[in-house]
C-alpha cells in the first residue's frame, strides 16, 4: 500500500497491469521491443532519437507540435481543415487528392505541369502570364484588364465578338462577312477593297478618290 522505489531497475518476464497512474519523474524510460497497451500521456515534450513505426494505427494530434516534420510513405487524409501558417510546404513528386485552397498568393520557382485536369480560376489574377500549347475554352466568356497578346492565329468558330472601345492591334481578317449594327468610324486610316461587296452602302462626307477605273452596272 505504500511507495515503491527500486534503485537498480525493475525487470519482469511477464505482463506489467498498474491500476493506478504510474509517475517517473525526472528519469528515462527505454522501451525495447515492448508493446504498451491503453496508450501513453505525456504532458511535456516527446523526443525520439531513432524513427517511429506506428503500424495499421489512427493518430491523433489535437493542438499538438511536431518539431523536425513528419515523414510519411503512405495517403495522409485530413477530415478538417488543415493550417500552416507562416512555413513553406514543399511537395517533391506528390499527389494531394481534393485540391488545395490558399487565400493567399501562390508563387512557383519552376514549371508547373497539370496533365488532363481542368483549371477552374473565378476572380483570379495570374502574373507572368500562361503558356498553353494545346486548345483554350472559354464557357463563360474572358475578361482581360489589359493588353492580350496571341502569337499564333486565333479561332473564334460560331460566336459573337463585341467589341467595346476597344483597340484591335495589328487588323483583323475575317473571311465570311462583317456586319455592323452602327456607325463604324475609321480615321485616318486608308481602306482597301480587293473584290469586295459592300452591302448597304459606304457613307463619306469627305472626297472619294479613285487611282483606277471605277465601274458601277445598273446604278446611278
Amino acid at each position: 500500500a505504500g511507495l515503491e522505489t527500486f534503485s537498480t531497475g525493475f525487470v519482469t518476464g511477464g505482463v506489467s497491469t498498474f491500476g493506478a497512474r504510474v509517475s517517473i519523474a525526472n528519469q528515462q524510460i527505454t522501451l525495447d521491443g515492448s508493446t504498451i497497451q491503453g496508450g501513453v500521456t505525456h504532458a511535456g515534450v516527446n523526443t525520439f532519437g531513432a524513427a517511429v513505426s506506428i503500424a495499421g494505427q489512427q493518430i491523433t494530434l489535437d493542438g499538438s507540435t511536431m518539431q523536425g516534420g513528419v515523414i510519411h510513405a503512405g495517403v495522409n487524409t485530413f477530415s478538417a481543415a488543415v493550417s500552416i501558417a507562416g512555413q513553406q510546404i514543399t511537395l517533391d513528386g506528390s499527389t494531394i487528392q481534393g485540391g488545395v485552397i490558399n487565400a493567399g498568393v501562390n508563387t512557383f520557382g519552376a514549371a508547373v505541369s497539370i496533365a488532363g485536369q481542368q483549371i477552374t480560376l473565378d476572380g483570379s489574377t495570374i502574373q507572368g502570364g500562361v503558356t498553353h500549347a494545346g486548345l483554350e475554352t472559354f464557357s463563360t466568356g474572358l475578361v482581360a484588364g489589359s493588353v492580350s497578346t496571341f502569337g499564333a492565329a486565333v479561332s473564334i468558330a460560331g460566336q459573337q465578338i463585341t467589341l467595346d472601345g476597344s483597340t484591335v492591334q495589328g487588323g483583323v481578317i475575317h473571311a465570311g462577312v462583317n456586319t455592323f449594327s452602327a456607325a463604324v468610324s475609321i480615321a485616318g486610316q486608308q481602306i482597301t477593297l480587293d473584290g469586295s461587296t459592300v452591302q448597304g452602302g459606304v457613307t463619306h462626307a469627305g472626297v472619294n478618290t479613285f487611282g483606277a477605273a471605277v465601274s458601277i452596272a445598273g446604278q446611278q
